[in-house]
């Protein structure tokens, strides 16, 4: 652009009218012929342009129908894929996961490692996104044999279970609530009932897992302490028979009481068992008698020895002299003292 008259060179207007020539409308620079003056050559700055607004309004009038043809455009594109785009409906189930003890024995304080919240959540959710429950869910439901998850209804049954299961995964995310111990199963499908089946069949066959699991837990401990009964009980029997055959070889006799054993049933007693309790008893009863009649025989030999001490004449006249010399000593008692020699004989 000249800067003395503010009109392009004569370059630009030959560029224009060859353009003008060929049938082609000129680009439209935007730019007008402005005078600048001496001093804004000089770089003085430019004032800033006001907005005019009838002009834009002139422009849009100008322009309306190709504007309201792309309005229309714009709409009839939006509404053609929308009507398109296969719709997809979300549905959700909301579970609760609580941390319960589990009682290998019961009445007894055997219990499997805990874990805390945070790890035990986060085990869970990891759970509810396996392959193995989204296997299940998907043989709960049958859909191997439903398009919409399996398309191609020709493949073996394998692959169908395998193409519906990795579906049913795809399809299912879990969100959690914070801290809670508030889980949502959401899942997505292009059938708004198929997804709400499918979120609550998440949810019951995730609780009947668990509820297997617990099971087999409690089988595995039930299944290991009957298999130590049973060899503990194998032990038992081993020694029983050794015991009987012991008492065989040593000529040891058993013999049952009659009583009700522990499993219900009578002992059997035979005639030389019968004969060998009779002895028994007798010879018990003996025992008592002569053990009762020795005791007898004492006490009364004692007795008949102290009558004959006190009959014995000696016995008498000693006991009449002990008597004499024990006055005789209290006589001279009191006139001598017990160290002298006389009252010292007296009392030897």
């Amino acid at each position: 652009m000249n800067n003395d008259t503010g009109m392009f060179p004569d370059k630009g207007r030959r560029e224009l009218g060859f353009l003008e020539r060929r049938g082609r409308v000129p680009a439209t620079t935007g730019l007008r012929d402005l005078a600048i003056p001496g001093d804004a050559a000089a770089g003085a700055p430019i004032p800033a342009r006001q907005i005019d607004l009838a002009e834009i309004w002139r422009t849009v009038m100008k322009w309306r129908w190709l504007i309201a043809a792309i309005i229309v455009s714009c709409v009839l594109a939006a509404i053609i894929l929308s009507l398109l785009v296969t719709p997809v409906y979300r549905a959700e189930a909301t579970i609760e996961i609580n941390k319960e003890s589990m009682e290998v024995i019961k009445g007894s304080n055997l219990q499997p490692m805990q874990m805390n919240d945070v790890e035990f959540l986060n085990t869970q959710i990891e759970l509810l996104k396996s392959r193995s429950l989204a296997e299940r869910v998907a043989r709960a439901l049958n859909l191997a044999n439903n398009a919409l998850f399996v398309p191609n209804q020709d493949a073996p049954q394998a692959a169908r279970e395998r193409a519906a299961a990795s579906a049913v995964q795809n399809a299912m995310t879990v969100d959690t609530n914070g801290d809670s111990r508030i889980v949502k199963i959401a899942v997505e499908s292009s059938d708004p009932q198929m997804a709400a089946t499918l979120a609550n069949s998440y949810a019951d066959n995730f609780i009947n897992q668990n509820l297997e699991r617990r099971y087999e837990a409690n089988s595995y401990a039930r299944n290991f302490l009957q298999s130590r009964i049973a060899a503990v009980k194998a032990k038992l029997e081993q020694s029983e028979k050794g015991l009987v055959q012991y008492a065989q070889q040593q000529g040891i006799v058993s013999i049952a009481t009659g009583a009700t054993s522990a499993e219900g049933s009578g002992g059997e007693q035979t005639l030389e068992g019968a004969s060998a309790l009779a002895l028994n008893s007798a010879l018990a009863t003996a025992k008592a008698e002569r053990i009762a009649a020795e005791q007898r025989y004492r006490q009364s030999a004692g007795a008949q020895a102290t009558a004959d001490v006190i009959s014995n004449p000696m016995v008498s006249a000693l006991t009449q002299q002990r008597a004499q010399r024990e006055v005789e000593y209290q006589d001279k008692l009191q006139v001598y003292r017990p160290e002298f020699p006389a009252m010292v004989q007296l009392k030897n």
